[in-house]
């Protein structure tokens, strides 16, 4: 005469949804305990309850194994309707909606987080994404099908996503398909949308769509997939792109300057190291001629990579400082932390036996953080200004901040 449904409260999923005669309620293999318990009688055949108690159930499912695909804080990652392609991102506001098949995705903010979720049999997902710090991608490589056959991928960078990529592969040996085409585009902050792209093997970019270090966010996406030899509209769904290209680098925009307000040790540096050339592709900002290397020295007539560090301190703060990179690591000065640093603190390295020291220098025009070292290179030191992320470089152990 009755229906037997129940619920269960999970510390990181929540109130999960209802379950009932049986069915399993709460976490299969994930270590999750339960914390919580509602049960209800209704007349069989009835209606399941709704909120009971004053408690909405945060999740509509009632059991969720290690493959389900759960946006965090969202819930239930839906495919839609006979859709190929569905797609949320995260913002400040936390993950959007759900879009599918070419809609547009558009937020008030950066984007720092994207799900994917591909929906055709035996086709799996890669996704990528590069943020603004000269590191690597990041990656959420799904290596199997979900529940809902949806291959789903997530990457939640928690900083602001500068360019995505990502691409299909099909069978034993992930072969790019020949049925179907991902295409996508983004929306930038300085370029607004870029043009449509997808991954080709001949292609020098593998299929990126953005910028690379030119301080642009991404706010709005577009994804399809469509059969093979299909492109997508130009004007799909109203959004015409209104950049040629779907991916731009550093090397695509003015040279960048150092911000030398009230930056007197970053003016020394450019005026000392007069630059040679740059490489914003491997994070080099400028490079200067090198000097003859010579142990012990501590000039431009010759000097080796502490000597380098002494002529700095001698030159331009005036103070003279032990020959020796493990005094400079270790004995002189003192530690400082990150929020405190300002141009000219030193960057210690006693990651090997011998030590490296640097100089943060200050930020350029887009924001990146300039260091000065003296690089060791063919029997020359070369004095060197590059791209770091010092935030990332100094949560190494062996790394430290120090000011004399």
């Amino acid at each position: 005469h009755y229906d037997v449904y129940y619920r269960v409260y999970t510390p990181i999923y929540g109130w999960l949804g209802w379950a009932k005669n049986g069915a399993v309620s709460g976490t299969t293999e994930l270590a999750n305990r339960l914390e919580g318990i509602q049960v209800v009688l209704v007349a069989k055949g009835g209606a399941a309850p709704g909120d009971v108690g004053g408690i909405k159930s945060v999740l509509e499912i009632s059991e969720i194994k290690p493959t389900t695909p759960i946006l965090p804080g969202s819930g239930l990652f839906k495919m839609g309707t006979g859709a190929k392609v569905s797609y949320a991102v995260k913002s400040s506001a936390g993950w959007s909606s759900i879009k599918s098949d070419g809609e547009v995705l558009e937020v008030s903010g950066p984007v720092t987080g994207i799900a994917v979720g591909l929906n055709i049999p035996k086709h799996k997902l890669h996704l990528f994404a590069d943020v603004p710090n000269f590191a690597g991608e990041y990656e959420d490589d799904n290596d199997g099908d979900y529940d809902i056959s949806c291959s789903l991928n997530i990457i939640d960078a928690g900083t602001r996503i500068e360019s995505i990529r990502m691409y299909m592969t099909t069978g034993k040996y992930n072969e790019v398909p020949e049925d179907f085409n991902l295409f996508y585009r983004v929306k930038t902050s300085g370029n607004g949308w870029m043009a449509w792209t997808h991954y080709s093997e001949d292609s020098d970019d593998t299929g990126m769509c953005g910028t690379d270090e030119v301080g642009n966010t991404i706010s709005a996406i577009q994804i399809i997939v469509l059969p093979a030899g299909q492109t997508p509209a130009k004007d799909l769904n109203g959004i015409t792109s209104d950049c040629e290209k779907s991916f731009l680098t550093m090397a695509d925009f003015p040279a960048p300057y150092l911000v030398t307000t009230n930056n007197k040790f970053a003016k020394w540096c450019l005026k000392t190291f007069p630059a040679k050339y740059r490489d914003p592709v491997f994070g080099l900002f400028s490079e200067s001629k090198g000097w003859k290397y010579k142990f012990g020295g501590s000039s431009k007539k010759g000097c080796d990579c502490s000597g380098f560090v002494v002529y700095v301190m001698r030159s331009y703060f005036h103070k003279r400082v032990y020959h020796g990179m493990y005094k400079l690591s270790h004995k002189i000065g003192k530690n400082i932390s990150y929020s405190k640093m300002r141009p000219g603190d030193w960057l210690c390295d006693w990651s090997y036996h011998h030590g490296w020291v640097s100089f943060y220098v200050g930020k350029d025009n887009y924001g990146h953080e300039v260091v000065l070292t003296g690089y060791v290179e063919n029997n020359k030191v070369i004095p060197r200004l590059e791209y770091w992320d010092v935030k990332a470089w100094l949560s190494e152990p062996k790394h430290s901040l120090r000011r004399k």
